[in-house]
């Protein structure tokens, strides 16, 4: 199958991550990378909330014509 090619090709990419020694600001890099890509991510969702609870309060204060 198609995904199978895929899945092997993704797990050879991460393995070859492991395979030699990682300096210090490597790792840094990496990790602060993570991070920021996470509070990204929590930003759209606590902004995808805001959205739905404001539209939610204003369909319901609306009156029905």
């Amino acid at each position: 199958m198609i995904s199978d090619i895929y899945i092997e090709k993704f797990l050879l990419s991460v393995h070859g991550l492991f395979d030699g020694q990682w300096s210090k600001w490597e790792i840094l890099i990496v990790s602060m990378g993570s991070l920021f890509f996470l509070a990204w991510l929590t930003k759209l969702q606590r902004n995808e909330k805001t959205r739905k609870k404001l539209h939610n309060q204003f369909t319901e204060s609306t009156p029905a014509m």
